[in-house]
């Protein structure tokens, strides 16, 4: 009995001591606290889209005249346009733009009201850009501006270069008269000249001095006609005569 309890004894201590231990050792190793990390989702920043550019018809319209004066000037006018007067404008739900003109080729006496059609697009800075599609001839008759300028500038030289040839039918220069008269009219200057020459006759005060138009007495009167396939612009001015002569 005593063996028994010396080896109860001996288990007893053991188990305390390696208890002892145990606990021991758990104390003296504390645990390390692991520091908390903080996290940033960064901020997403969201480019603002522009808003589209805003234009008026008008815009569009503006647009469409300056292209076709680019095009006109550039000896580019659509149907051969050289001059053109702009009759009316107007723009479609698509933004195509209408220009109705009355347009002159510069080659004939003769012009016509035409429908010139462009395309129009518009860039995000608002930049608009207008294309040729077509210009079809329109309905009803007009009267080119610069067609008229420029018939009443040929006759306006032709008459001072006629008035100084009757007043001294001696100076007659044939050249004078070459860019301005056809043919057969040069010719019956020149055989009306040589008449006047001879018979020493001049018309010093035939023509009041000035433009047609500011001597004319009445209505500037006026036709256009094709005559032996020549097209031609006749006026008819009256004017007041010099009291010696009339």
């Amino acid at each position: 009995m005593k063996r028994h309890e010396t080896w109860f004894g001996i288990l007893v201590a053991i188990s305390l001591l390696a208890a002892s231990c145990t606990g021991g050792s758990e104390s003296a190793s504390p645990t390390t606290p692991v520091p908390a990390v903080e996290t940033t989702t960064p901020a997403i920043t969201q480019t603002p889209t522009p808003p589209a550019a805003t234009v008026s018809d008008q815009d569009r319209i503006n647009a469409t005249i300056a292209q076709l004066d680019a095009e006109v000037a550039a000896g580019e006018g659509p149907s051969d346009t050289y001059a053109y007067d702009l009759l009316d404008s107007k723009v479609d739900d698509d933004g195509n733009v209408t220009l109705t003109i009355c347009a002159w080729t510069g080659d004939t006496v003769f012009d016509a009201v035409r429908d010139s059609l462009y395309r129009t697009a518009v860039a995000d800075d608002g930049t608009i850009t207008a294309t040729h599609i077509t210009t079809p001839v329109a309905a009803g008759d007009c009267l080119n501006t610069t067609l008229i300028e420029t018939a009443f500038d040929v006759a306006q030289r032709y008459d001072e270069q006629w008035n100084e040839s009757i007043a001294d039918p001696i100076a007659f220069a044939e050249e004078d008269l070459t860019d301005l008269l056809t043919m057969d009219l040069l010719d019956l200057a020149k055989t009306a000249v040589d008449e006047w020459r001879q018979e020493d006759l001049q018309f010093p005060h035939a023509r009041p001095i000035g433009t047609l138009a500011d001597t004319a007495v009445a209505d500037i009167l006026w036709r256009r006609l094709t005559s032996n396939g020549v097209s031609v612009l006749e006026f008819a001015i009256c004017r007041p005569m010099d009291p010696e002569s009339g």
